[in-house]
């Protein structure tokens, strides 16, 4: 502080959120947005055949830009809402309509009685029970998901019960969750036909999920953690939350989706996963060099195909197993991933490249990062649990 380093003797106010600042945000957003469920193709939404929405829940009508603590932040604009978004991508063609459903956990507390959470239940319930398509918007706040406590995997109160009873009501029920991080739903993901993850999306939080329901822009997000079915099935189960402010990694390296290959648990969406609004194709997978030296980049290459009839974008997936590490590796590991846009119809050539760093792990008695020469196996694959190619090399060892 005394050598001045920290001062700022100048804001530049002109270069805050300018229309390329607002457009990246949202690109940021909509990309972001994972689909996890569209049984019946249920979405994109389909403005011919739908005349009334009834949008529902406590994330319906606010703008749940962040999460709380250290990483919130105030948009310079004000935000949109899931509501506002859905009623300007609407417009006159279709009749959307709103009820809160339940109040959010720890939000509208001189409110929040026995009575006024069955009157908002009563009311979402009638209206979804009248509308074509029934969206609802659930989650966390900044309040209930923040830096500063670990919530639970549970949605907060009243939330689950919304669910089950629109979904009762209405069989075109879509679910949007805002989370920042992954979700237990076994006891209503099997009960809604579309699901979709959404996050916590910035200033612009409606309008990107506006765009992915009605389908202006493919469903291309995944997920980069895992889903579990069950809280006991989670790499954290049995640590959490802890004692006296002290935390035991007992899982080791095994964590995320490494540890679901480790104890061989089925996840509910695996690390990785996301649906598109068309169907892709993989073949053609190649290695070169099929044996290499030490340092020498194996180059991993496959053909993509958009077997559908719309664009879309695909991320594939690299996955890579040491199939005789001298020390107790993961399954697999991620090294690499690419993001590939195709029309209908179009092939292209993927290729991916492992250096020297992604086929070495950190040696704790010798303190240094170790590739140990013999066979690896290539995992090429649209999730971590979604393998499609499969491919060897070997590494040689070191001539002496």
């Amino acid at each position: 502080f005394t050598k001045g380093v920290f001062d700022q003797p100048e804001t530049l106010t002109n270069a805050v959120d300018t229309p390329a600042h607002q457009a990246l945000v949202r690109q940021a957003a909509t990309e972001s947005i994972v689909l996890l469920k569209n049984s019946g193709r249920l979405l994109p939404l389909d403005t011919a055949k739908i005349r009334s929405m009834a949008v529902i829940g406590p994330n319906a009508a606010i703008a749940r830009t962040g999460g709380g603590g250290s990483s919130r932040v105030t948009p310079k604009i004000e935000p949109v809402t899931p509501l506002d978004a859905l009623r300007e991508r609407a417009g006159d063609k279709i009749q959307v309509r709103y009820a809160l459903g339940c109040f959010m956990e720890g939000e509208q507390k001189d409110k929040d009685t026995p009575e006024a959470r069955a009157t908002l239940l009563s009311e979402a319930v009638s209206l979804a029970a009248k509308s074509d398509v029934a969206i609802i918007f659930a989650g966390y706040s900044a309040e209930t998901e923040q830096e500063m406590t670990d919530r639970k995997l549970e949605l907060p109160s009243g939330q689950e019960e919304l669910i089950q009873a629109v979904a009762g009501a209405n069989r075109r029920t879509i679910v949007v969750l805002n989370s920042g991080g992954p979700v237990l739903m076994n006891n209503w993901v099997t009960r809604v036909p579309a699901l979709a993850e959404a996050w916590f999306p910035g200033q612009e939080t409606g309008r990107p999920i506006a765009a992915v329901l009605f389908g202006d822009v493919d469903a291309s997000g995944r997920l980069p953690v895992t889903f579990p079915r069950e809280w006991k099935d989670s790499p954290a189960f049995g640590n959490y939350p802890g004692s006296d402010m002290t935390v035991e990694y007992a899982e080791g390296i095994y964590v995320g989706y490494r540890y679901f290959d480790k104890k061989n648990v089925v996840p509910l969406f695996p690390f990785g996963y996301g649906l598109s609004f068309t169907s892709f194709e993989y073949s053609d997978l190649r290695l070169l060099p099929e044996k290499a030296s030490k340092g020498q980049a194996v180059d991993v290459t496959l053909t993509l195909r958009n077997t559908g009839t719309r664009e879309g974008t695909e991320t594939v997936q690299l996955y890579v197993r040491d199939v005789q590490s001298a020390m107790d590796r993961p399954e697999k590991e991620l090294k690499a991933f690419r993001r590939v846009v195709l029309k209908p119809g179009e092939s292209r050539t993927v290729t991916l490249s492992l250096d020297a760093s992604s086929l070495s792990y950190y040696d704790e008695e010798t303190k240094q990062w170790v590739a140990d020469p013999g066979g690896f196996e290539v995992q090429v694959g649209s999730s971590s649990r979604d393998i499609k190619l499969r491919g060897t090399f070997e590494l040689l060892a070191q001539s002496s």
